[in-house]
């Protein structure tokens, strides 16, 4: 179990780990040679400290993470999208913590606080979209949920081959899950790796759901 500003240290490290691989373009990445960039790249792209609060009262931290391991199934080829139905809350938000993935960013609304931001009534419809395209295996390394607040911590990898190209893509990504009183996901700011799609977008300097409309 781990206390907020200790899961958005891990959460910082564990940026640079996946910065250091060189997966996105240089100009991406060189915000986050150290813990103190990683902060304030963190701090550039909007976290929704709006929805935090404390620990909902008479709710169990397995209820919790049961929630966050649905998010990672629904987007394994196989299950349906539908069990989201139950574990996210109704204004749910997807951030890119990056502020770069093309899949994420609208980069007509770039500076606005919401430009790389998936919706509760995207979702779906881009998860269904990037299983029509990948067959996807997504499974939890790691999950814990604080002792005070309405955060918990997720850390988990897929798999993603490409059924035309037959590209394998390897994703790991570290993210905050900010839960409702009820115990359903209102935001998870999230850190991934680039897909296939996403890294050719980069390289070439282009971004937008219009190219991709994906979710690894």
């Amino acid at each position: 179990v781990m206390e907020m500003d200790v899961m958005y240290d891990d959460t910082c490290l564990k940026v640079m780990a996946l910065a250091e691989r060189s997966s996105l373009s240089p100009d991406d990445v060189a915000g986050l040679a150290s813990l103190d960039s990683a902060h304030s790249a963190g701090n550039a792209t909007h976290f929704p400290e709006g929805d935090l609060a404390d620990y909902p009262a008479g709710l169990a931290d397995e209820a919790l993470l049961a929630n966050s391991r649905a998010w990672c199934l629904a987007r394994s080829s196989g299950h349906p999208e539908s069990v989201l139905d139950s574990a996210l809350d109704p204004s749910f938000r997807l951030w890119d913590a990056y502020g770069v993935l093309p899949v994420l960013c609208d980069p007509d609304r770039r500076g606005e606080v919401d430009a790389c931001v998936v919706k509760y009534d995207q979702v779906q419809d881009v998860i269904r979209s990037t299983k029509d395209r990948y067959d996807l295996k997504c499974k939890v390394i790691d999950s814990a949920v604080s002792l005070t607040k309405n955060v918990g911590f997720t850390h988990w990898f897929s798999r993603a081959v490409n059924k035309d190209t037959k590209v394998v893509s390897e994703i790991e990504a570290v993210e905050v899950d900010v839960f409702g009183a009820d115990g359903r996901l209102k935001d998870i700011w999230m850190f991934r790796d680039p897909i296939d799609v996403e890294i050719e977008m980069l390289q070439g300097g282009r971004q937008g759901f219009a190219a991709a409309g994906l979710m690894a």
